[in-house]
């Protein structure tokens, strides 16, 4: 396994995109990501049955597979902006396993460097997605299960750029003001 910081660059997704800063598998686990190398179906049963997990599914992707969505979908995967019904699941899962929800912690966000009028209206409409209702997507998946349990925290990670503004930043600015007044 080989992990780095992604360099940003513009170009296809699927290419390396190698900063050459690497990210050791000690920082991963920091970040809450864990690697396992898996050759056998034994040791997938094994993950499963440690981790909790009843369910599994197979996919394959491929353009074989998936005929003439593959590229749209490839790069949609791709595509940075939070996937509502993932947080949901994210929330529901926890609390199932862990029977409660006492923290939230969302730092959702990115922003596009450069004057307002030189982004296009996907670009600052991405960002407001990411930034802003990916936040609220948070908030509202699991506002219900704070209120079942009489209590819970937030901490929404929000940027001080959001309350002062910075010259080149102006969309993320705005999507950063925002998630303040939530």
């Amino acid at each position: 396994m080989k992990a780095y910081w992604y360099d940003n660059l513009p170009g296809d997704q699927r290419e390396a995109h190698d900063s050459g800063k690497e990210v050791t598998a000690d920082e991963l686990k920091k970040l809450g990501v864990y690697y396992h190398h898996i050759t056998t179906l034994d040791d997938v049963d094994v993950l499963a049955s440690d981790g909790g997990y009843k369910n599994r599914d197979e996919i394959i992707v491929s353009p074989a597979t998936m005929g003439a969505m593959y590229e749209e979908k490839v790069r949609s995967f791709f595509h940075e902006h939070l996937h509502e019904d993932e947080e949901i699941r994210y929330i529901r899962d926890g609390r199932e396993r862990f029977q409660r929800i006492d923290v939230v912690a969302n730092c959702s966000g990115y922003g596009v460097i450069g004057a307002c009028e030189d982004q296009d209206e996907h670009e600052i409409r991405d960002q407001f997605e990411t930034n802003f209702m990916g936040t609220l997507n948070i908030i509202q998946a699991s506002l219900p299960y704070f209120r079942q349990q009489n209590g819970g925290r937030y901490l929404i990670f929000s940027s001080t750029s959001g309350a002062l503004g910075v010259p080149g930043l102006g969309p993320y600015c705005a999507t950063k003001d925002t998630e303040i007044f939530i």
